[in-house]
């Protein structure tokens, strides 16, 4: 068992056989929680929604240095100052965070957003991050059933693409159940991406093939 957990992404790669214990090095050997570094988008003509651009934008340029808070000040500024990358690849996360996070997280059906889910419960469990400049991942979009494929041909993929409904459910009922202090900005932003993902999904309807669109919009 490692002192840290890394995500790879099944049609994505690490950019060398250095790129995880280069992380690890510029963790100081387990002083942080989350380890991050840079990645190398291939889009290879990949379809991006405009409303995705800024998380695709942090791909390649992440928040650089050190953020030490406790942990509802660190999710908050984790989660909403828009600087760090909410995906769960391309990072170090410390193992027994990342245990810590997965006692809140319910069972469920889950295809999407996964990123979403796990960082709002990492988030909610770390107090310190560390940036590197580092580029050691590289990410392949259109792959899968991502977000960025031209067209949606099953109703499989589609029903696939609606689980965030899921993800957001057990986000709320967290915060009902451990509500942030007065004044963090938290549920607030959760709202607002739970309803970025509603949007995102009725221009997704768009790319559902014609045949299906009707059983689609059910």
């Amino acid at each position: 068992r490692g002192e840290y957990v890394s995500m790879l992404d099944s049609d994505d790669e690490f950019k060398s056989p250095d790129a995880v214990s280069t992380a690890y090095e510029a963790s100081e050997h387990g002083r942080y929680d989350i380890v991050q570094f840079c990645a190398e988008p291939h889009r290879d003509g990949a379809y991006i929604l405009e409303s995705n651009r800024d998380a695709y934008r942090l791909i390649e340029h992440p928040a650089q240095g050190v953020l030490n808070a406790a942990p509802d000040a660190f999710a908050e500024t984790f989660l909403t100052s828009r600087l760090y990358c909410l995906f769960l690849w391309a990072k170090l996360i410390r193992r027994e965070t990342f245990l810590d996070a997965l006692d809140g997280v319910p069972e469920m059906n889950c295809f999407m957003a996964e990123d979403t889910l796990f960082s709002y419960f990492i988030a909610r469990t770390a107090s310190s991050y560390i940036g590197i400049p580092d580029v050691q991942y590289v990410y392949n979009l259109g792959a899968g059933i991502s977000t960025s494929a031209d067209t949606i041909d099953s109703l499989d993929r589609w029903k696939k693409l609606c689980t965030p409904a899921d993800v957001f459910t057990a986000i709320m009922y967290d915060i009902q159940q451990r509500p942030f202090p007065e004044g963090n900005r938290v549920p607030e932003y959760m709202k607002k991406v739970l309803f970025h993902f509603v949007h995102r999904n009725i221009l997704l309807l768009d790319r559902v093939s014609p045949e299906l669109r009707e059983d689609a919009e059910q």
